[in-house]
């Protein structure tokens, strides 16, 4: 039974689960790089270590001091979040090997999803009518062209070490240029009932057909003329968990922990039902609404939406000094009302409610796209990140 997990990562992805460890009774064990010091998911944890200098290469991603404080505070498994070591099938590899409980897929299986030649047969099996994303790049339209004008579609699974995986529902994203998803939402405007249910059943017949445990995304792009293909798949919990969670009514990272630690799952697919429609904006430090280069900001003051239907995810608080190293994200704001429409509504207000002195964000370019009538109408792609 697991009694004590290292967090293998920084920032709200990091206090989350903390607060997931908290709730199963498990100690939690928080890594910083000196730059990190004050971090809130320093503060929350039960034991708390410094792994190294500011640097990435010399804390997050640092394989063996993540192993050395792992053995050195008595943690018994690792959650590696998502980024930095959450898809590597070496560091994966290298926690069985101290014996200790990899939060995640097997390094075997994180191969395979790694192996773009071995996932596209395993596809192919699955629905020989599914072509990958880089086919139709091939095929049909220059790159750019057809990464501006699709929709990428995520779907959310989570699969125990009995057979049994269930698909949450899917997420539609908006990204900027440089690939970094701003906004998502749930259900997706673009996709009716029975499209919906077949792409979700795809999903888990792909989960299935590779052998997936814990949880991840299958992602898929779609075109203009809404057909959809294969895009791969995340090994690791997403920041859009907490959309999915709104909706679904789950803990995914509680989840995540119990599957590490070989129980079943705790609800079937039919336990899963949509609820309403909600929103996710990620607020990220910035120089301006198209740069997502972050500056160092010192949070002079804070002040977070609330009420019913709206939940902030953050690791910000008064006297925080914003490293200027890592992610620019600094919170994500979720909302869920009856329809879309009250969702972008009770989104705008939310937005129009945060308060983040101090620190430069995209909170007004947020709004600005909440406000945009092609937004508000359900046609999205990149092209309207770069008309606002």
């Amino acid at each position: 039974m697991i009694e004590k997990i290292l967090v293998a990562n920084r920032g709200t992805i990091a206090v989350s689960i903390i607060r997931a460890c908290r709730c199963l009774g498990i100690q939690s064990v928080a890594v910083y790089s000196k730059e990190d010091a004050r971090s809130l998911h320093v503060q929350l944890a039960d034991q708390s270590l410094c792994i190294g200098q500011d640097s990435l290469e010399n804390s997050y991603v640092n394989q063996k001091h993540m192993i050395s404080a792992a053995l050195y505070t008595g943690a018994d498994a690792i959650h590696p979040g998502y980024d930095f070591l959450a898809e590597d099938a070496e560091f994966a590899k290298l926690c069985q090997q101290h014996g200790l409980i990899f939060i995640g897929p097997s390094p075997e299986l994180l191969e395979q999803l790694h192996d773009n030649s071995q996932m596209d047969q395993i596809v192919a099996k699955v629905n020989p009518n599914l072509l990958s994303e880089n086919s139709a790049i091939n095929s049909n339209e220059t790159a750019k062209e057809f990464v501006d004008s699709s929709r990428t579609i995520e779907v959310p699974i989570v699969a125990d070490h009995f057979g049994n995986i269930v698909a949450l529902g899917e997420r539609d994203c908006l990204s900027q240029e440089n690939g970094q998803t701003i906004l998502e939402e749930t259900p997706s405007p673009a996709l009716d009932t029975k499209s919906r249910k077949n792409l979700g059943q795809v999903a888990v017949e792909i989960a299935k057909a590779a052998h997936y445990t814990n949880a991840g995304t299958v992602s898929f792009a779609m075109d203009k003329s809404n057909r959809f293909y294969f895009r791969g798949v995340t090994a690791s919990i997403l920041s859009g968990h907490a959309l999915t969670e709104m909706v679904a009514g789950t803990d995914l990272i509680v989840e995540q922990i119990r599957i590490a630690d070989g129980q079943l799952l705790s609800f079937k697919q039919e336990d899963i039902t949509s609820k309403g429609h909600a929103l996710a904006c990620r607020i990220r430090t910035q120089l301006s609404c198209k740069d997502s280069k972050a500056e160092s900001s010192l949070v002079k003051h804070l002040h977070l939406p609330a009420g019913n239907g709206i939940r902030v995810d953050t690791a910000l608080y008064v006297g925080y000094q914003i490293p200027e190293n890592y992610n620019p994200e600094i919170a994500q704001i979720i909302v869920q009302a009856a329809d879309r429409l009250a969702a972008i509504q009770k989104m705008q207000a939310a937005l129009d409610e945060m308060v983040v002195l101090g620190v430069e964000s995209n909170l007004d370019f947020q709004y600005s796209i909440m406000e945009d009538p092609k937004f508000r109408e359900g046609k999205i792609d990149k092209n309207l990140i770069e008309s606002l």
